[in-house]
């Protein structure tokens, strides 16, 4: 690597780890905790309805799962779709439901699992876009109109 280089590698390393560190002692501290909170209710909201809607869909689809257990398999996916090993996790997180209903129920059904990814997916994205459009359209009405 060469000492040169490894020095600056260091470097980075460490002016990382600061940075970790603070961005850590910021997030712990008294007056960020109820930011905190908030964070994670949200985050087990979303995760209840990822788990929601993988229920619904596999129900309609004919397997016998419990609310608790789809939750559990969707936080287990996106934990495998986290691994960046295609271009927008293009097929991971459906490989990896596929995978898990098949190995754990021994239930397969392509048709299921792309219908709860574009329940859970797409439709999101489109809701989203939606109301970017809104907010983009109010914050840049009134700049419009002044507009000669």
């Amino acid at each position: 690597m060469g000492a040169k280089r490894g020095r600056k590698f260091k470097k980075i390393v460490q002016g990382g780890a600061e940075d970790f560190s603070v961005a850590a002692n910021e997030m712990l501290a008294k007056g960020a905790l109820p930011l905190v909170a908030k964070v994670l209710f949200l985050a087990i909201v979303q995760a209840l309805l990822s788990g929601v809607a993988l229920w619904i869909v596999l129900t309609s689809a004919g397997l016998k799962i419990d609310l608790l257990s789809s939750t559990a398999t969707v936080c287990a996916v996106i934990a495998i779709a986290a691994v960046p090993v295609s271009i927008g996790r293009s097929g991971i997180a459906e490989l990896g439901v596929q995978y898990y209903l098949l190995s754990v129920y021994g239930f397969t059904s392509w048709a299921a699992v792309v219908m709860w990814r574009i329940a859970s997916f797409q439709v999101v994205l489109a809701l989203c876009g939606i109301a970017f459009l809104l907010f983009v359209h109010r914050a840049t009405r009134g700049h419009l109109q002044r507009s000669p």
